[in-house]
């Protein structure tokens, strides 16, 4: 005599299948997450000795650990999207570390601070709630107030007739859109 297989056998049969192969997937999944985890904390590690390298190196161009915002002008055409407070970052990394980091928890404060001075991450004590409040305006108006302040010691220091001539005419290109932007809010503003 043959035994009939009924419908919820075979639906039973089909979802053991794929109970199954969601846990050989689940499992592969995890695994793929466990490297990416590890391989991610050794890029923390990584990135703080790249870090403390390049601290050796600005070191190098400078000659000591404190670095003036004239002296940053020298550089910032190699760190294009950083700023002078990454720099001088870096130059504390390398004054912190005689030796490369190794693990990740010691690297990873000092990562958090690099990437606070990228932008990267929100300063300490502002929330990333908090940031969000902020007014886009506020952020910008605070930047220029910032790059004015910047200025006028860099002017006491190296007036502007002694800027070599490319950090004139770059200067003259990358504050023009700031120079249209003023006049339209005077033009407004009238």
């Amino acid at each position: 005599m043959k035994s009939a297989i009924t419908y919820q056998d075979r639906a039973q049969v089909m979802r053991s299948d794929a109970q199954r192969e969601g846990i050989e997937q689940l499992k592969s999944q995890f695994a793929k997450f466990r490297k990416v985890v590890t391989d991610s904390r050794q890029s923390v590690v990584d990135a703080v000795n790249l870090a403390r390298t390049m601290g050796d190196t600005i070191w190098e161009i400078t000659g000591h650990e404190k670095l003036l915002p004239a002296e940053f002008n020298q550089l910032a055409l190699a760190l294009p999207d950083a700023g002078l407070a990454f720099a001088k970052e870096c130059l504390s990394v390398r004054h912190l570390l005689d030796a490369p980091v190794t693990s990740y928890e010691a690297a990873r404060p000092i990562l958090d601070k690099l990437m606070v001075q990228l932008e990267l991450l929100p300063k300490p004590g502002r929330g990333a709630e908090q940031s969000h409040l902020k007014e886009p305006v506020e952020d910008f108006l605070a930047s220029v107030i910032r790059i004015k302040n910047e200025s006028a010691r860099l002017i006491k220091t190296k007036p502007i007739a002694e800027w070599p001539s490319f950090y004139r005419q770059s200067f003259v290109r990358e504050v023009r859109p700031l120079h249209d932007l003023y006049v339209q809010a005077l033009e407004i503003s009238k």
